[in-house]
């Protein structure tokens, strides 16, 4: 293999500062973590997703998880895999750039 090229996928992300409430943010953000890790269980799993982004101001999130929602279940699996690692660099990203706005800490 002579021509390998690397690929670093890098997402923009948009939050929402208004959405949401400060209070109980840190819990919700805690909750869409736990919830990224079964997004690719079902289509239920990733709506669960996509509906957490949202209330909490997620958009980049919650659009990538309302395409992996709404892919068919005959969809081929490496495109459902595609977009399921898109969904989750987005949920990692977003999750982190929310914690550093809030100065939430672990």
């Amino acid at each position: 293999m002579t021509n390998v090229i690397r690929l670093r996928p890098r997402e923009r992300v948009d939050i929402c500062l208004d959405c949401g409430g400060a209070a109980g943010r840190a819990a919700a953000l805690e909750t869409l973590a736990l919830r990224l890790y079964h997004a690719g269980a079902d289509a239920a799993a990733a709506e669960q997703v996509r509906d957490l982004a949202g209330q909490l101001g997620l958009h980049s999130l919650c659009t990538a998880a309302g395409a992996l929602a709404s892919l068919p279940p005959s969809c081929c699996p490496r495109a459902r895999a595609a977009v399921l690692a898109r969904v989750m660099r987005l949920g990692e990203v977003s999750i982190l750039v929310a914690w550093d706005i809030e100065d939430l800490s672990i």
